[in-house]
């Protein structure tokens, strides 16, 4: 295989692997992605808002080096598809809006925002566990209950 064809396969590849993980973790089917432990570099917990906008541009940038165009093509593109795209992960990797959080994180942040920097400090306890036990709103709900109780607050 030449590297161009490589190197178009790995480019596709990790947008396609962003564009799904982002979906995921909207979708509120991955939730241990908002409990990743990174440095603010690295991973910070802002990221996970800014995948799908990653995945879109990295495709867009896939799709621009794929086909078959001229260079002014190409170039014009790249700056009326990916920059925006670009931008707009920025954005959201610094400032997540409402209508960007998933339904049960917002649920949380509105019916328990007293009380939401204990939530995290149990999740981030056991990240991975955490999720399997609030999945549904049932489980989030007695998980809830469960911190209020421990910490002893009403």
């Amino acid at each position: 295989m030449d590297d161009r064809l490589f190197n178009l396969l790995l480019i596709g590849g990790l947008g396609l692997l962003f564009l799904i993980l982002g979906i995921l973790a909207r979708l509120g089917i991955w939730r241990a992605i908002y409990a990743v432990k990174g440095s603010a570099v690295i991973m910070p917990g802002s990221l996970v808002f800014a995948i799908i906008p990653t995945g879109l541009m990295t495709l867009s940038f896939w799709l621009i080096l794929y086909l078959p165009l001229t260079p002014e093509t190409r170039g014009d593109l790249f700056m009326y598809i990916c920059m925006p795209l670009l931008i707009v992960t920025a954005i959201l990797a610094v400032w997540q809006p409402w209508w960007a959080k998933p339904k049960w994180l917002r649920w949380l942040e509105k019916e328990h925002g007293d009380i939401i920097h204990l939530l995290w400090e149990d999740v981030r306890k056991d990240s991975w566990g955490w999720e399997r036990r609030v999945r549904t709103q049932g489980q989030m709900e007695a998980w809830v209950a469960e911190v209020r109780r421990r910490h002893n607050i009403s």
